[in-house]
């Protein structure tokens, strides 16, 4: 019966140990699935940026699908009296905010929220009026379809994300469904000094930068140790075991 019982917790312990490898040997291949799927969007974020610009028609009929991670160039009128603030915003090691204004374009159609920089807290006048006092443009900037997460307006006034619908609530003119940062790709350089002018008028092409191959290792890792570990400690009890199982012999006085 005793025999039968210590059967029965070694198998149990080792059906612990296989669905524990399983599991983690699970983990690591779905960070690698993860890898090759980020992988093969950068390479569509890539081509779709490296594209000529696309100018803005709304006759065209694309839709934000179609111009997602393009170059768009649209001239137009700015609604300076509706600009608004994207709060909590950091860029150097410096809190800031980025400007949106609705372009109209030339010729019609729904107007355009435009991201058209970054500024830091303390030049907040001083970029706000050189903004308004452009009433016309013509811009060239990168196109994203809208975050799944919708904005909100906080108590100050200022917004916790671009959302066309929701911003576009206090518009009296329709609004398309995507956005449009206005400026260039940013840099390493870029990344690194100090603006020469305000407001800074950058995007990044790159989506967000996610360890999975480091993932993917730590997850494998883990597997091997567990199989490791399993198989010292099976061979010091299996040791145990037979010495205990070994009679013991005294020398006849």
């Amino acid at each position: 019966m005793l025999d039968r019982m210590e059967r029965l917790k070694t198998l149990a312990t080792i059906g612990l140990i296989l669905a524990a490898f399983c599991v983690l040997c699970g983990l690591g291949t779905w960070q690698v699935i993860r890898l090759r799927a980020g992988d093969q969007h950068k390479e569509y974020r890539e081509s779709r940026y490296a594209a000529d610009p696309v100018p803005w028609d709304p006759k065209a009929g694309m839709t934000a699908a179609d111009l997602d991670y393009r170059r768009v160039t649209v001239r137009g009128t700015w609604d300076n009296a509706h600009t608004m603030l994207l709060a909590n915003r950091a860029r150097l090691d410096t809190l800031g905010k980025e400007v949106v204004t609705p372009l109209q374009p030339d010729g019609g159609g729904p107007a355009i929220l435009v991201n058209r920089g970054w500024f830091p807290d303390v030049e907040r006048e001083r970029v706000l009026a050189d903004l308004a006092r452009e009433e016309r443009a013509t811009i060239e900037g990168l196109a994203r379809s809208v975050d799944l997460d919708p904005g909100r307006q906080t108590p100050t006034g200022d917004w916790t994300r671009l959302d066309p619908a929701e911003m576009g609530k206090q518009l009296s003119y329709p609004m398309v469904d995507w956005q449009l940062t206005q400026g260039r790709r940013q840099t390493i350089d870029d990344a690194r000094r100090r603006p020469d002018s305000l407001p800074l008028q950058l995007y990044n092409v790159d989506g967000k930068a996610v360890p999975h191959l480091d993932y993917a290792l730590t997850w494998y890792g883990l597997a091997i140790a567990l199989v490791v570990v399993s198989v010292v400690r099976w061979r010091q009890v299996r040791k145990k075991a037979q010495q205990a199982s070994t009679p013991t012999h005294t020398a006849p006085r």
